[in-house]
């Protein structure tokens, strides 16, 4: 581990409560766990003389099957001494990018008032000339208006998006120094100590993000200047003219769409939802939503998610660090429905999915199996042996008939009784998988995608695969993401093809054209 003043909170966290480490003890390994959860696993044992690591399996030998014999790590006594010197440094940037976006949302407003201008005035020439042959021109006139119109809607929505990008940026960056503006001297132990370096590290990612690109309003306020009603000279046809200035010329293919920093970094699980809308679940409590524009509401904040899936009729499925499978109805209220699930010490933690009929699936890392539950809980109705593989993530095909399994570096498709059909690595990187079905097709002829992430280098590729696994398009090609290791990675599709990608506190977005999906059937 490296030292505790250099370490980032997920450095500081016990792989095996996701907790910050408490009277941390080091294995032979080197791995670093809290004295309270390797008693946990070591009263699990038949033999008392050793302590095997959880994460590599390497055996530590006790002595005198003594577990407090374990050298204690005193480096994260050190972290707090760097809190009091962050703030001081972080106010003149704050304060530069504040001014900056201030500045930016003002000519956001000056370019949607030149937008309002020009395309009222485009509008008010379609209708003097609608006026000189009402009769005859009432449809021409009812095309062009619309045309204007929708231009002029298109632009508007764009820079209002702008505007509350900026507008959220400004609150989140104001919102995220006064979390760290305080005392310093007050967050010397316990869970402050992590709470205050996430929030500062949450102010840094801030802070290094892109200054908005100001010629993009600069580029439509020169479009909207360009929209102008043409009615030909000496004309004699009752013909009203055309709006020249407003072709937006459209594309077939895949593109990205926007990304979105994500406060929290504990996520555990990613669900798509309707309206173009997704959300994740956090391992320290609750569920937030986002859609293109950013953070929007949070639900069920006292809920501790280690996984999440979601019902297509929009109820949650949540599992908690425990492996407890809890419900909860599309208004938010928990049902009293219970599933006997694996204990953690003897299943491991791991995913959750759902089908099309309404059953669940639970995978399990150390019991390297997955049993499947009806939604009316009690026992699983079935239990799937993975033979071998470690099940870290899984997607269901919606008639259950296959199930996408991540483990590790490589993708396999497993049928119902578990039998491996096929599977597909790629080297240096590690894959994420996902269905896209389409929904005016059926569940016939589902696509499979799969993220490849490149770690080291923070690069993502988006590869189709047919449902052997055969590779059919690279949509997106070494698409440039946060770099930092270790990552949690999620990738979903919704039925209308948006993607949601997340990674290390940033949430992706592209899309895939109707047009594009099924070319890829």
């Amino acid at each position: 581990m490296a030292s505790a003043c250099q370490a980032t909170p997920a450095e500081l966290e016990c792989a095996i409560c996701c907790e910050l480490l408490i009277d941390p003890r080091n294995l032979d390994c080197s791995h670093t766990f809290c004295m309270a959860c390797l008693l946990r696993l070591y009263q699990t044992k038949q033999d008392f003389n050793s302590v095997d690591c959880p994460l590599c399996r390497h055996v530590t030998c006790l002595e005198e099957g003594d577990l407090s014999s374990l050298q204690p790590n005193v480096g994260i006594q050190t972290a707090v001494k760097s809190l009091e010197k962050k703030n001081d440094s972080l106010k003149e940037r704050v304060e530069a990018r504040l001014n900056m976006l201030l500045e930016y949302v003002s000519l956001i407003n000056d370019v949607e008032d030149a937008v309002n201008i020009d395309l009222n005035r485009a509008k008010n020439a379609i209708e003097e000339a609608f006026n000189d042959g009402l009769q005859r021109l009432t449809g021409r006139n009812d095309e062009l208006i619309e045309k204007c119109l929708h231009y002029k809607h298109d632009r508007i929505s764009k820079l209002s998006i702008m505007r509350e990008s900026s507008g959220d940026m400004v609150s989140r960056i104001s919102s995220a120094f006064e979390k760290i503006s305080g005392d310093a001297m007050l967050l010397l132990e316990g869970e402050a100590l992590a709470v205050h370096e996430s929030a500062c590290v949450a102010l840094l990612n801030l802070l290094d993000q892109d200054e908005p690109d100001a010629s993009e309003a600069q580029a439509i306020a020169e479009d909207s200047a360009s929209v102008k009603f043409m009615r030909p000279p000496g004309q004699i046809e009752m013909d009203m003219g055309t709006l020249q200035g407003t072709d937006t010329t459209t594309t077939d293919k895949a593109r990205f769409v926007t990304e979105l920093p994500v406060e929290n970094d504990k996520v555990a699980g990613l669900v798509m939802m309707s309206n173009q809308r997704v959300a994740l679940g956090f391992r320290n409590g609750g569920i937030q939503i986002f859609n293109r524009n950013g953070a929007q509401e949070k639900i069920l904040e006292n809920i501790q998610v280690s996984a999440l899936a979601r019902f297509p009729d929009g109820r949650f499925v949540v599992r908690d660090r425990d492996n407890n499978i809890t419900l909860y109805t599309q208004e938010l209220e928990r049902q009293s429905t219970t599933f006997e699930t694996l204990p953690w010490q003897e299943g491991g933690q791991g995913d959750i999915d759902v089908d099309g009929q309404g059953n669940i699936y639970v995978s399990y890392w150390l019991a390297m199996t997955i049993q499947v539950f009806s939604e009316d809980g009690g026992i699983p109705i079935k239990e799937i042996d993975c033979s071998g593989c470690v099940p870290y993530q899984l997607c269901i095909r919606p008639n259950g008939k296959y199930i996408l399994v991540q483990d590790g570096p490589t993708v396999r498709v497993i049928d119902e009784g578990g039998i491996e059909k096929h599977e597909v690595t790629k080297g240096g990187v590690v894959g994420y998988p996902a269905f896209d079905t389409v929904p005016c097709l059926g569940d016939d002829v589902p696509t499979i995608l799969i993220a490849w992430v490149n770690d080291k280098e923070g690069l993502v590729t988006i590869d189709s695969y047919t449902d052997s696994l055969t590779h059919k398009d690279s949509l997106f090609t070494d698409f440039k993401v946060a770099s930092a290791w270790p990552s949690r990675c999620f990738l979903k599709v919704s039925d209308e093809g948006l993607v949601a990608f997340y990674r290390n506190s940033r949430l992706y977005f592209f899309h895939i054209p109707l047009s594009a999906r099924c070319c890829l059937l």
